[in-house]
Parts: structure tokens; sequence; C-alpha cells
């Protein structure tokens, strides 16, 4: 089990980012139906919100819902550790969503790249959450809880689980085993 890194995060904000850093970024508009556009290879990171995320828990079975940390040393293991759980059950109807905890362009792209991350990574819509991290981690907080009343609202998490649109998990902590106690 890999538990999570301390997470400081100081002025981490998306106005900062270079021009060149910017058209990285897939603007969350964008539909990726395209079959004959590698959204992948143009933009390695995709723009989310929790309309996105919603979607997502009508569309499968199971969404994890993964928060990491460019600068945590500790997350290339992860990335590389949890994209495997989720090949293992993509039977089950499983989608892992990885959203970055930074804005920063370069950090991102060299975790990736180490991780041989093989898909879009995601981070969080500008123009709905705002360009600071911190407020931005609030406000998804506060969309991913909504009218869930078991889990506790009142703490961010780095993982989230649905199941069949209902928020299941909440928590800093997860592994395969936590997977296979959720599985149906």
């Amino acid at each position: 089990m890999f538990t999570s890194c301390t997470i400081t995060i100081n002025g981490n904000d998306y106005n900062r980012l270079k021009a060149e850093q910017r058209k990285l970024i897939k603007p969350f508009m964008i539909q990726t139906t395209d079959n004959s556009v590698n959204y992948e290879t143009l933009y390695p990171l995709q723009e989310i919100n929790g309309d996105y995320i919603k979607e997502c828990t009508k569309k499968y079975k199971y969404t994890w819902v993964y928060f990491w940390a460019p600068w945590c040393k500790e997350n290339m293991q992860q990335l590389q550790y949890f994209i495997e759980i989720e090949k293992r059950y993509r039977d089950k109807g499983i989608k892992l969503l990885i959203i970055s905890l930074s804005y920063d362009i370069e950090d991102i792209k060299l975790v990736l790249a180490k991780a041989k991350f093989d898909r879009i990574s995601y981070i969080l819509q500008d123009s709905h959450y705002g360009s600071s991290i911190n407020s931005s981690l609030k406000k998804i907080h506060i969309e991913l809880n909504q009218s869930q009343t078991k889990l506790e609202k009142t703490k961010s998490a780095l993982h989230y689980v649905f199941y069949n649109q209902n928020l299941i998990y909440c928590g800093d902590n997860f592994s395969e085993k936590d997977i296979q106690g959720i599985i149906k």
C-alpha cells in the first residue's frame, strides 16, 4: 500500500504558465470523440471538472479518481502501480482518472514520461475552478462529496471511488486490496 505525500502547494497558479505551456493543455471544450486525432500526443493534459467526472461515473461501473503530486517522488511508483491495478480490473468496469495537483507542465510531463503513462492526465479546469490549485481542490472536493452523508465531507482526499454514480470510498491511502474489497 502506498501512503500519501505531504501536500504543500505554494503559489501553484495556472495564470503563471507560459504561453507555450498553456498550449500543451487541451481545452476542456474540445471533444475527444474524433478517433482520427491522437489527443494523447497532441495534449498530454486535459482540463477536467466535476461534470466530466460525473459523466464517467455514469459510463463506468467504477470510477477511481486519483489526485497526484508531480513533486512527490513516490508518485512515479504510485502511478505505475495504479495503472497496473486498473489494467487488471478493467474487465470489471473500472476507469482511473489521474488529476494533477499542479499546473507545472514540465514537472507533470517528466513524471508521466518516467511512469510510462500512456493516456491523458488531467488538470482541474481553470475557467471553472480558478487558477489557484488550493481553491480548486476545495471546490472539486465539495463537488465530489455532494449529497454524500456517510463519508466525511470536510476532508479533502487523494482517492475517490464511485460505484454506479455513488461515492463509496474517499481517502488518502489506496491499494489493490482495497479494490478487491470494493469490486462486486
